[in-house]
């Protein structure tokens, strides 16, 4: 099966990959925990709530945003590909 085939299919999952070894992106995750830890210890069962509901709508903002940022990558690269092919048709 070809490279665009199984990422049709979703058999590859560029995000999987991503930040994997990147120190500042799990430091960061690491002070999120925390200080989600911090704010469910003092929060009441009301502001909880709100706090859940903010977050899940930043997750589903951030994948919205993760998915746009990856439609435009690709298409960048498809034209930085189009392009090195047309100038590289000028050379011979």
């Amino acid at each position: 099966m070809s490279l665009i085939d199984e990422l049709w299919y979703g058999n590859v999952l560029p995000t999987e990959h991503c930040g994997r070894n990147n120190a500042m992106l799990k430091k960061h995750f690491h002070f999120m925990l925390k200080n989600k830890e911090i704010l469910d210890s003092k929060l009441n069962t009301e502001q909880l709530q709100l706090l859940n509901a903010y977050t899940e709508e930043s997750d589903e903002y951030t994948q919205l945003l993760s998915l746009e940022a990856f439609r435009e990558g690709f298409s960048l690269a498809i034209k930085l590909l189009c392009e090195a092919f047309a100038n590289d048709a000028y050379k011979d």
